[in-house]
């Protein structure tokens, strides 16, 4: 079980139309069921990078990211228990993923079972292209000057991808 988990490589697919159609359905039907309270329309939470506005880039609706498991990744919240052991080959496979689908960008925890944010981030600039990074910092465990400056050094390799607290970037 173990080497299967291993050696199991999983993908992310695109959005496809049939897709947001059937997950148009599932909100529909949880609007018509008292649910949630105001309909949605799922096309409109999706982003198209290829489709542009007036001669501009078309605006998120919203900016969804994405969660690098620097502790480990498993199918069950709070247990090791069908878990897979963390990576740097792991961890590249899931940037890629989020770079290629188009999120806006992957939290990077932090914690005393993670590995360190900061240097998963920076080994991974170079393994994405796009993906903004939001790497958790701890008050109180690492001076405020030392953190900007780590975090300007970060922002400059990886061209501005690093975000703020408020997901916006520079």
């Amino acid at each position: 079980m173990r080497s299967q988990l291993r050696n199991t490589r999983y993908t992310a697919n695109p959005l496809t139309d049939d897709v947001i159609a059937e997950q148009q359905q599932v909100g529909d039907f949880l609007f018509s069921q008292g649910v949630i309270l105001k309909p949605v329309k799922i096309a409109d939470a999706v982003f198209h990078p290829e489709k542009k506005r007036c001669g501009q880039e078309r605006e998120f609706l919203m900016k969804v990211l994405w969660f690098l498991p620097t502790h480990g990744d498993g199918r069950y919240l709070g247990t090791a228990t069908g878990g897979r052991v963390v990576d740097i080959d792991y961890l590249r496979q899931v940037a890629g993923a989020v770079d290629q689908l188009g999120y806006y960008g992957a939290l990077l925890p932090t914690g005393r079972s993670c590995e360190d944010a900061w240097v998963t981030a920076s080994a991974l600039i170079s393994a994405t292209r796009k993906m903004r990074f939001l790497v958790a910092v701890r008050p109180g465990l690492i001076a405020p000057t030392l953190a900007a400056r780590m975090a300007a050094t970060f922002d400059r390799f990886s061209n501005g991808r690093l975000l703020n607290q408020c997901g916006d970037g520079r």
